[in-house]
């Protein structure tokens, strides 16, 4: 079996017949459905089964037991793959048509570990927000892929990514739960380890931007510390790893600086904002760099004493946001 199709469901009997539709209707003859029942209280299952149990495709029906959030559903996913790709699907959004045709010519002719589809984000009323590609290409070094994630050139998004399962297992790339931001940082140790990566230019999923998805109701504070949570995990593989790519720590210090941005940003309350500002100081200070330097002018506030430098930096992103 070439294809297996990671679906996570949670309280979506709105959008998950749209989902699976978009799925069922193309060629899944060398490919099986993972669907991963996250204790969901409404229709979705009962939904699915309707249009699933006629269909010409293998399905896994797998059940949590009690609710555990994205990043477990997902986990439990891998798993239980028989694949020799995962493709992971958001059970709101949907499959390109001809995407899986897409992805499996891509599989044969370049054999990368990981290949990512153009997408377009699309709004509740239906209109088009954006895309990402309009080329192909074919990355042939963990190195280059890294230079290409730092310039912003691979989404963070776990969907529409379809990697070698032994890959992820052997490298035990799972999803850590209970945060937010845990794709950016199952990407983060992704393509540390890809040795190839195809770039496709062809529309293959439709990512639905929709009011009641986890992306549009963030708690601010569990927003917060998973932004650290994840920087801290970051840092963690670059030190257990001797990292020394200065593309990988610029993408270190892009995504610190939008940590600090939101504490700034986001917190009116000094006391809170300090708290979260030493958290993030700290572990940012802990980084070997292997004597490089940092990536941007803002990150002089770690040469300061941290009083100073929590009123530096908060001046740098007041005046970056004017």
């Amino acid at each position: 079996m070439k294809l297996s199709i990671i679906i996570p469901v949670f309280q979506v009997e709105d959008y998950i017949a749209r989902c699976l539709h978009s799925i069922v209707g193309q060629d899944c003859s060398d490919c099986e459905i993972i669907l991963v029942d996250d204790a969901t209280k409404d229709n979705s299952m009962a939904i699915a089964h309707e249009i699933l149990d006629n269909a010409d495709v293998h399905v896994q029906y797998l059940k949590h037991d009690k609710n555990r959030g994205l990043s477990a559903a997902r986990n439990t996913g891998i798993s239980n793959a028989n694949g020799s790709y995962l493709l992971f699907v958001d059970s709101d959004d949907v499959l390109a048509d001809g995407a899986l045709n897409t992805f499996m010519n891509s599989i044969d002719n370049t054999g990368a570990d990981c290949i990512v589809g153009n997408y377009m984000v699309v709004s509740d009323t239906g209109s088009y927000i954006s895309k990402k590609y309009s080329y192909n290409r074919v990355f042939t070094s963990t190195d280059s892929i890294i230079n290409a994630y730092s310039n912003g050139d691979i989404p963070v998004m776990a969907w529409n990514k379809c990697v070698k399962t032994d890959l992820i297992k052997g490298n035990k790339i799972l999803f850590k739960e209970g945060i937010y931001h845990e794709d950016e940082l199952w990407t983060f140790l992704l393509v540390n380890e890809v040795h190839s990566l195809a770039v496709i230019g062809i529309h293959t999923y439709s990512y639905f931007v929709r009011s009641g998805s986890i992306m549009t109701n963030t708690k601010l504070g569990l927003k917060l510390n998973s932004g650290i949570v994840v920087y801290s995990e970051m840092v963690n593989y670059v030190n257990n790893n001797s990292v020394n790519n200065s593309d990988l720590f610029r993408a270190l210090d892009v995504f610190a600086f939008w940590r600090y941005r939101d504490i700034f940003s986001l917190i009116t309350d000094t006391v809170a904002s300090s708290r979260f500002y030493l958290q993030m100081r700290n572990i940012q200070k802990g980084c070997k760099r292997g004597g490089g330097k940092y990536g941007a002018v803002a990150f002089v506030h770690l040469i300061l004493p941290a009083s100073l430098g929590y009123k530096f930096l908060k001046s740098i992103i007041k005046r970056i946001g004017k």
